[in-house]
């Protein structure tokens, strides 16, 4: 009696398995049947885009890359960027408009790839981590597709950025309450915003650990500031982010080295983050700072490079507190 109860026990089971995963298979069909012929084509075509030229953490050659600019990318866009940035000293757009950013990890970005349409036809929204790093954010990048005269889309506009939306009447902020704000001053990595500099102006000028005998130097500028980590060896060009967790507290992003002795041209600059900061500074009452120095993070072999810098030296410390002399 007992055999037979279980045998029973048993088909129910088997039974139930059965029901379910036809019930998830349905449910699968059927999503799938709300998604129109053109927005799965959309979608593919977004996910080959970034799988081709972000999915991978060795970076296409130049041939490659603007071959796949021209598959995937209209040209409207291609030519909109190229003449933001005729200047060659002065670049509108200073990062890559699809990652919002410079710096990334393909792997993350690969395995982070998501891909949904938004109400309007032909509009998508790409999210994905560029690092994988603990309580990083999401970047998120809206687009609008459109078809070629050979039936393929086309990235025809990234609605949720300032220069690359065509939508002259939108200002950034007005545009960031239909589609993601990704473009906000706070959250682009290598340029001062007016909204940031605003903030800034008050700490304008030369920091030091003392203005009477320090050699290092932080000068503050609206433009683009300057960090001389090391005395006739490195001195670099970098910019204040804020940091949107502590307030008067900025996290210092490398643009570029600006002078280097034969010690600091054999760091292997072309492997350090641009977007990942290299150190912070918190900024006091009565014209005082403390600054926090990390060093260079090279992306490639995921760690810290060069991690005590010329004010750790004067100070015998890190962090260091800084004095605003002029």
């Amino acid at each position: 009696m007992k055999k037979i109860l279980y045998l029973f026990i048993l088909l129910l089971i088997l039974a139930s398995c059965k029901n379910n995963s036809a019930a998830s298979q349905n449910k699968m069909t059927t999503d799938t049947k709300n998604l129109n012929n053109d927005t799965i084509q959309g979608i593919k075509t977004i996910k080959e885009f970034y799988l081709l030229r972000y999915g991978s953490d060795t970076l296409p050659n130049h041939s490659d890359r603007e071959s796949l600019k021209r598959k995937f990318v209209s040209d409207r866009i291609l030519n909109r960027i190229d003449s933001l940035n005729s200047d060659g000293e002065n670049l509108i757009v200073d990062y890559d408009p699809f990652i919002q950013g410079q710096d990334y990890l393909g792997h993350v970005i690969r395995n982070t790839l998501i891909i949904r349409p938004l109400a309007n036809k032909n509009e998508y929204r790409v999210s994905f981590l560029q690092f994988g790093e603990d309580q990083e954010k999401r970047i998120f990048v809206d687009v609008l597709l459109k078809k070629n005269e050979n039936g393929d889309f086309l990235i025809y506009s990234i609605l949720n950025d300032r220069y690359l939306n065509f939508n002259n009447n939108i200002s950034p902020i007005e545009n960031s309450s239909k589609y993601a704000n990704i473009h906000d001053a706070e959250d682009t990595p290598n340029a001062y915003s007016d909204r940031i500099n605003n903030k800034l102006e008050k700490y304008y000028g030369i920091w030091k650990t003392s203005c009477e005998n320090g050699f290092a130097y932080l000068t503050i500028k609206k433009d683009t500031s300057f960090f001389a980590v090391m005395s006739n060896q490195i001195y670099i060009k970098v910019s204040l982010k804020k940091d949107t967790k502590k307030t008067n507290s900025y996290n210092i992003i490398l643009i570029q080295p600006d002078d280097l002795g034969a010690g600091g041209i054999l760091l292997d600059w072309s492997n350090f983050s641009r977007s990942i900061p290299i150190g912070y500074i918190f900024f006091l009452p009565s014209n005082m700072a403390e600054f926090k120095w990390l060093g260079f993070y090279n992306i490639v072999k995921k760690e810290r490079i060069f991690t005590t810098s010329e004010f750790d030296l004067e100070t015998n410390g890190n962090p260091v507190h800084l004095t605003l002399c002029k």
